[in-house]
């Protein structure tokens, strides 16, 4: 069984979803991210991460590259005070 495991933006542990007993620390890049619903849901692949200023905040933060979304645009998701999800 492959544990998967939530974050909040801005704090570098994750609990596990099925076990909360279970915790990584640390600057972990995950293989995938759940899309909110607004976005479809389900799971993508992360293909790349890379760190730069939030498309929001200006804050310099990391970013997830997730691949083409609809229309052929890379979806990306911004970690600054929360998540910000966004194409170009």
């Amino acid at each position: 069984m492959i544990e998967r495991f939530t974050k909040n933006a801005g704090d570098k542990s994750m609990i596990g979803v099925d076990d909360p007993t279970m915790m990584l620390v640390g600057d972990v890049v995950p293989d995938t991210v759940t899309l909110p619903a607004g976005l479809g849901g389900g799971t993508r692949a992360v293909i790349g991460s890379l760190t730069a200023d939030c498309p929001v905040t200006g804050i310099k933060c990391r970013h997830l590259v997730l691949g083409e979304h609809d229309g052929g645009k890379t979806l990306y998701v911004a970690e600054s005070d929360q998540f910000y999800w966004y194409a170009k």
